[in-house]
């Protein structure tokens, strides 16, 4: 499932909810409640045939629910051929999109080849394969655990765009290799979810979980002998707890709060592999800092509704307080020469306090209005504080005094429904 929340949500989702969340939920194993039987397996399987592009993608899940236990499978792999452009276009742009030639290696050689069929987009296929298992244990009504692991990877990507530059009119492509190498990644949760009312909540959640991510990226010009490449490892450790409770004996107040911790940790290397000898020399810079990076985060929020008793008013005010910590050191031996206390590690903590508050007034009448005001609260990441990059003859440096963004949001919306929904 997926829930797109408009406006800042902050409170509830972290610091970088500046313009929204898009939240994605994959689905859980069911337990079997039925009195029928004591278990049951649901499975659903496709194919699917595309001719644009030539893809071929399966997919494959199977559900299976106990009185207990119960259990997720879902696998899916998908192949994406070069994709075919349209034949009709427009007359001021007789070329858009086409792929007049492109380059390969043959036998030691780079070679230019010309495309006998245009539309066809070399350079633009790949393939995904995507698997998910979730185990749920349920002792009773009140208690549930979830264990979630997810891998995915794929082949090498190209970056399109860069294969089809050229150097000059003569069509003398620049690049002969410009490819992220496959896209691994691998998280692991588990989930404690709790249902029973108590003093402190009425339902409540907590989630620890790992993550971790590979990106790779090589380049090579044409007739050029090495091959360039970064290769990124980033590690992502996280806690959450989240809790609910209803205040009052109409349930027309309610009040959330919790609390989250983040860990992740960025390594980043850069060399040239010589194609023919196949030795590796780490002489340009990383992307990243070569040192490492981590990035501590820390928060807790508070959210408060209440509604009336006719649900005509409906109040929703909250606030969130985060702290982020950025950390990254740089090598001696990297080809830049860094000051001292770049080697021994720069540093950069930024915290918020964010908040907001909404009111609706819904009329019997099907009249409606809605006021909004929140602010929200983005900091600097690994990206934005540390990243080394050159393009077009401007570089990027790390920079220390990075300081964070800051939104504040008004809204107010003004409904009327005429007639009756169907």
């Amino acid at each position: 499932r997926i829930e797109v929340i408009y406006g800042p949500g902050s409170l509830l989702y972290g610091s970088d909810a500046l313009g929204g969340v898009v939240h994605f939920r994959t689905r859980d194993p069911k337990i079997n409640y039925s009195q029928e039987k004591e278990e049951q397996l649901t499975t659903n399987a496709f194919v699917r045939y595309a001719t644009a592009n030539t893809e071929k993608t399966i997919h494959l899940d199977i559900d299976y629910g106990g009185r207990r236990w119960g259990s997720l499978t879902s696998i899916s792999h998908s192949n994406f051929g070069d994709i075919r452009a349209g034949i009709k276009r427009d007359s001021l742009y007789p070329d858009f999109g086409l792929r007049n030639n492109y380059a390969v290696r043959e036998d030691g050689v780079d070679l230019i080849y010309e495309n006998s069929r245009p539309n066809l987009q070399i350079g633009t296929g790949y393939s995904q394969t995507d698997f998910l298992q979730k185990i749920k244990f349920q002792p009773h009504d009140s208690l549930y655990f979830v264990f979630n692991l997810q891998m995915s990877t794929s082949s090498n990507i190209s970056r399109y765009d860069q294969l089809t530059t050229f150097v000059n009119e003569e069509a003398n492509l620049k690049w002969i290799d410009w490819y992220y190498g496959p896209q691994n990644r691998m998280m692991a949760s588990f989930k404690t979810r709790m249902l029973g009312k108590t003093a402190l909540y009425d339902k409540g959640s907590i989630i620890a979980s790992y993550q971790n991510i590979g990106e790779d990226r090589f380049q090579r010009k044409f007739a050029n002998v090495h091959r360039e490449f970064q290769k990124e490892q980033v590690g992502v450790y996280s806690l959450t707890m989240d809790l609910d409770k209803s205040i009052g004996s109409n349930n027309q107040s309610n009040f959330y709060y919790g609390l989250e911790a983040n860990y992740n940790t960025v390594d980043s290397k850069a060399g040239r592999i010589h194609l023919r000898n196949e030795t590796i020399s780490y002489d340009i810079n990383t992307r990243y800092p070569s040192g490492g990076s981590t990035v501590r985060n820390y928060a807790g929020y508070a959210n408060y509704r209440w509604r009336s008793r006719d649900s005509t008013l409906n109040f929703n005010g909250g606030l969130r307080y985060t702290t982020i910590t950025l950390n990254s050191k740089f090598g001696a031996e990297d080809p830049i020469e860094w000051p001292q206390e770049y080697l021994d590690g720069i540093n950069n903590t930024n915290s918020a306090v964010t908040w907001g508050a909404g009111l609706t007034y819904n009329s019997k009448s099907n009249f409606q209005i809605r006021t909004l005001v929140s602010t929200a609260f983005r900091s600097p990441n690994i990206d934005d504080f540390g990243k080394i990059r050159e393009k077009n003859g401007f570089i990027s440096i790390p920079n220390p005094v990075l300081k964070p963004e800051h939104a504040t949001n008004y809204e107010i919306t003004i409904g009327k429904q005429f007639g009756k929904l169907t």
